[in-house]
């Protein structure tokens, strides 16, 4: 269809806009459905998150001890098929629940995503780095 790279490319986009709103508002269980069985996350100065079991393991205190405040903004969205990747800049303040400190990344991403068979695109890759010193660098 001659259309179809066009809608799932903004279908994309809009997914990772839903992705950094659920975070934002502290929405554990939508950020976690985002997120396919295999997916894995790169994150900066941790471990790789093999599936998403794995990912979710530290995830949910991460909401709950954390208000957040996430933007992401796509540079770029490719679509083949049922796979996507899309890159481009995000930025996330979190501020403790619990003790004056406050941490902020900023930085690129890179996502790649898969169309599951509902027509939702999941999350399948993600990773990001950050351009300001995280906490505990140095």
């Amino acid at each position: 269809m001659a259309g179809e790279p066009v809608e799932a490319g903004e279908a994309i986009e809009q997914m990772l806009q839903y992705m950094a709103r659920t975070v934002s508002t502290g929405d554990f269980e939508k950020w976690r459905d985002l997120w396919h069985p295999n997916a894995r996350e790169f994150a900066p100065n941790t471990p790789a998150a093999v599936g998403r079991a794995n990912l979710l393991y530290g995830a949910k205190a991460w909401f709950e001890e954390w208000i957040h405040d996430m933007a992401i903004s796509c540079d770029e969205v490719h679509v083949a098929g049922s796979w996507a990747f899309a890159s481009g800049r995000l930025t996330l303040r979190s501020v403790s629940r619990r003790e004056e400190k406050t941490h902020l990344l900023a930085g690129q991403f890179l996502a790649v995503l898969t169309e599951h068979e509902d027509g939702r695109w999941l999350m399948y890759r993600y990773c990001y780095n950050s351009s300001v010193p995280l906490a505990g660098d140095g």
